[in-house]
């Protein structure tokens, strides 16, 4: 499943737990943080070495054909060093508060089964 299906499947499920009713910036701004962070991602990894710049310092050059990017000229992404090792620890950082915002829609759908359960009249 794409990302974005992923995030928007997301959000609308948080929007109808209570546990995210206390913090619903918190976890919108966690889900736009990782599309935000997904194109760059999507560039570098289906995406080809295209170069290194000149610059000083150099820049780690990456380019996605056209038809992968669904525009005309494709896009391109000129990282330095630094640049990546930083777009690394954000991704990281996503990736992380992603699975927790994950682990906690697991945890409240589990509650929410079990008091549905205990309350559901029993037959004889």
């Amino acid at each position: 499943m794409a990302i974005k299906r992923k995030i928007k499947a997301l959000r609308t499920i948080c929007l109808r737990l209570p546990a995210f009713a206390r913090s619903p910036s918190w976890v919108e701004g966690q889900l736009d943080r990782v599309l935000e962070l997904a194109e760059d991602r999507h560039v570098i990894v289906h995406g080809f070495f295209h170069g290194v710049s000149e610059d000083d310092p150099p820049k780690i050059m990456f380019r996605l054909a056209r038809y992968q990017s669904g525009g005309t000229e494709g896009r391109t992404l000129n990282a330095t060093k630094g640049d990546l090792l930083e777009f690394l620890s954000d991704l990281l950082t996503a990736d992380h508060n992603f699975m927790l915002i994950m682990m906690m829609v697991n945890q409240e759908v589990r509650k929410a089964r079990r008091t549905a359960s205990t309350l559901a009249p029993r037959s004889s």
